[in-house]
């Protein structure tokens, strides 16, 4: 939205959208209501520098990680590690915060 709004078409778009996916992909949530804030920070300013990247057609490389040409592919993938990579992540994310209950 922020690059349609400041002048950008399809694809400035897909293009901040690969440039957003590029930054977080693999940022996780672990539960702790400070660090969402933190979360939230990182993405605004990274939504900013995506849409400000993609109007100057700057964009990562199809050619490196898990970033494609086409923005739809990217999207896909991601959704396919996020369903596969991140399958036990909760679990993990549990397991760590009850330990540091028990440490405490």
């Amino acid at each position: 939205g922020m690059t349609y709004l400041q002048g950008g078409n399809l694809p400035e778009i897909k293009c901040a959208i690969n440039n957003m996916l590029a930054t977080l992909q693999g940022m996780i949530c672990d539960g702790a209501k400070a660090t969402c804030a933190l979360k939230i920070a990182a993405g605004t300013n990274a939504a900013i520098t995506s849409s400000t990247l993609a109007l100057a057609d700057i964009q990562p490389s199809s050619l490196e990680g898990i970033v494609f040409e086409d923005a739809e592919d990217t999207i896909s993938h991601t959704g396919k590690l996020v369903r596969e990579g991140f399958a036990t992540t909760d679990e993990a994310i549990l397991s760590i915060m009850l330990a540091k209950q028990l440490e405490n």
